[in-house]
């Protein structure tokens, strides 16, 4: 919640405004173009890989009239810069230290450069993309993506969009977890650095909140150092689900791909 209030303050000081089994040869980019995130996928194109995390909501798969809600107004203004929230499709908040939003969308790009033209602060071009900087945050559109955040933060992730930087979507990882996770409202990818689980590199969250139910999928990638390393490991996972699953420990499905000497675990609602 500090962060959204963060965030309100940056608009407000700019514009003063499912079959259980192994499967053997699942790639990275079994999802490809067909991704049921098209949405995330096009801001991890923007990101840079280092930043290590997504936290992505489909802003259509939203109840009809959720700007309306008067804690979105709180925090956030009752227009995006003078236009109505209901023409923004999706949104991304990446979280300190990084602290960058992404909003994209239906929306007059060239409306939002008139009124940042308008803006108190100054305007400079990085690398053809004119900038907006205020006193604690910079706003520019990239890809047709609104970009707001630490200036530094939003130069990287210009530079990310020109393939000068890596970025999230070039990440085998995060390419996987996302293209293999069910469509929702919301979608958290980031990477897993603690030290209980060496092996776990991204660690993914697919959520379906819409109106009368609740239905979450989880998706982990680990790294066992070998191809037969990780079939071994896989195996495991497998008989351990399973018996999960018997004693009724476990519920929902699961899935476990492999690819080289990595592995994903999936479980499913």
């Amino acid at each position: 919640m500090r962060g959204r209030k963060r965030y309100a303050l940056l608009l407000a000081v700019l514009v003063g405004a499912l079959a259980i089994g192994l499967s053997i040869a699942c790639s990275p980019d079994s999802g490809g173009d067909h991704s049921q995130w098209p949405g995330a996928v096009a801001m991890m194109k923007i990101l840079p890989a280092d930043i290590g995390e997504i936290d992505y909501t489909d802003c259509s798969a939203r109840p009809a009239g959720w700007w309306e809600a008067d804690e979105w107004k709180e925090h956030y203004g009752e227009t995006l810069m003078g236009q109505s929230w209901s023409k923004v499709h999706g949104m991304a908040m990446m979280h300190e230290p990084h602290m960058i939003w992404l909003i994209a969308g239906d929306l007059d790009l060239s409306g939002l450069r008139e009124v940042l033209g308008t803006a108190n602060g100054e305007t400079y071009q990085y690398e053809g993309t004119t900038v907006w900087k205020g006193e604690y945050y910079s706003i520019a559109i990239v890809n047709q993506i609104v970009v707001t955040g630490e200036d530094e933060q939003v130069k990287r992730c210009i530079d990310a969009g020109l393939g000068k930087l890596p970025s999230m979507q070039e990440d085998r990882n995060f390419r996987w977890v996302v293209n293999s996770l069910p469509k929702g409202t919301s979608l958290a990818a980031f990477s897993v650095t603690w030290g209980d689980y060496p092996n776990l590199l991204v660690q993914g969250v697919a959520r379906d909140d819409r109106e009368g139910y609740h239905t979450e999928a989880t998706a982990w990638v680990y790294d066992y150092g070998t191809a037969d390393n990780a079939t071994t490991q896989a195996e495991e996972m497998r008989a351990a689900r399973e018996k999960a699953q018997q004693e009724g420990t476990a519920s929902g499905n699961f899935r476990i791909d492999l690819d080289d000497q990595y592995v994903m675990l999936i479980t499913l609602p």
